[in-house]
């Protein structure tokens, strides 16, 4: 039996499928808050400006949370590229801020200098904008505490005759107004709670920038303290004594006259080692390497030194200044675990009270429907007491 292909019925198969199905439609993007409504441009004039303060607080210490992140490896890689003289030009754009270090590759110590000034003025003003929420909010408050204690509810009369607010209005809206601020002041909490974490994360990474460096630091002055001013051990030992053995016999230069105390070399307690190229035939028993050293090396050797010297010192400089920012950073810190502790205590009375006005209010609305029925009947008897009197008065003056 031969076998037919009928690839080709089958895609058409499947395409006449296809086009009687209608066309899938693309996934539509999650959406959180006030975007979830599908009102977001209705809602955008109503939210307060309270809370689009907030709101913009929030996302600014977001993202510079995701920028440490993006900024933590080129930021504590102390490389090659952080000592250099003349590094790569970097074009930056200066209208991004932050922004404009994601995704860096490497990073001088002028550049991570700069990065940790401009995260610490960004944190102060974040700072600053959260300490405005919560004065703005004690000045609410105290503002409708003011209004409470000079527009008092109705007097008898008013509550008699029914001119005033009913209870169930009276309590929804001292309900909403206590929902209002516990809500704003878990705002206020979450932002200290964000503040303290950014501000965690940045001394983390300059604790750990300044560990690298004094590592880096000490292994520099173990070498150099290893090497002696020359590239030479200042104690006189393996290193010396091989370079000595190796270009001494094969240069066919006398060895090395040793010392009184039977040391080939003097030791570091005698003096360092001096070159002087006026007499050279003279001075070999002082200083044994003035026949194998010329003046060219000794000048080489001194520029590595000086250039060591120099690595060293700008290693140090970098290091006294995120030492300083570093102490900045945990004071600002400690602020902010201070006040961070006194808002959840705020929080937390703030609970309590609620709880207590919400009894309160339950205890108020029964005593308010009390007297509601109290009032009715005293207003049934009066009316009546005022049509006896008319028609009293009627009937006298009908009489006389």
């Amino acid at each position: 039996m031969v076998g037919l292909d009928r690839t080709g019925e089958f895609k058409e198969a499947v395409r006449q499928k296809e086009q009687s199905y209608p066309p899938a439609q693309k996934r539509q993007r999650v959406k959180f808050g006030v975007h979830r409504t599908g009102r977001d441009h209705d809602d955008k004039d109503q939210v307060d400006p309270w809370t689009k303060q907030a709101d913009q607080v929030a996302t600014n210490l977001r993202s510079f949370a995701n920028f440490l992140t993006s900024i933590r490896r080129a930021y504590l890689d102390l490389g090659a590229t952080s000592t250099q003289q003349h590094p790569p030009k970097r074009n930056l754009d200066s209208t991004k801020g932050l922004a404009a270090w994601e995704g860096v590759r490497w990073l001088t110590d002028k550049e991570r200098d700069e990065i940790d000034f401009a995260v610490k003025v960004a944190l102060r003003k974040s700072v600053d904008r959260v300490r405005q929420l919560e004065q703005l909010e004690k000045v609410r408050i105290a503002r409708l505490e003011a209004e409470k204690r000079d527009n008092p509810p109705g007097g008898a009369l008013s509550r008699l005759f029914g001119l005033t607010a009913s209870p169930d209005d009276a309590a929804s809206a001292a309900a909403s107004a206590d929902a209002l601020a516990q809500h704003r002041s878990l705002v206020t909490f979450y932002l200290n709670a964000l503040l303290a974490d950014v501000s965690q994360r940045q001394r983390d990474q300059q604790e750990l920038r300044v560990k690298r460096q004094l590592e880096k630091a000490e292994s520099l002055g173990g070498i150099g303290a290893q090497a002696g001013p020359f590239g030479i051990g200042l104690d006189g030992g393996e290193g010396a004594r091989a370079a000595s053995g190796s270009r001494g016999p094969a240069a066919g230069l006398p060895p090395p006259v040793p010392s009184s105390s039977g040391d080939p070399f003097p030791s570091a307690s005698t003096g360092a080692y001096t070159y002087t190229g006026e007499d050279d035939d003279g001075d070999d028993a002082d200083n044994p390497f003035g026949s194998t050293l010329t003046a060219e090396q000794v000048q080489q050797f001194e520029a590595e030194e000086s250039a060591l010297l120099k690595a060293t010192q700008t290693d140090l400089e970098a290091l006294h200044k995120a030492e300083s920012s570093l102490l900045e950073i945990a004071a600002l810190q400690t602020q902010l675990v201070t006040h961070l502790t006194q808002q959840s205590e705020l929080t937390d009375q703030l609970w309590e009270d609620a709880i207590t006005v919400s009894g309160e209010v339950d205890r108020g609305n029964s005593q308010l429907k009390k007297a509601k029925e109290r009032s009715r009947d005293s207003r049934m008897w009066l009316l009546v007491f005022l049509f006896g009197s008319s028609f009293t008065l009627l009937f006298l003056d009908y009489y006389t």
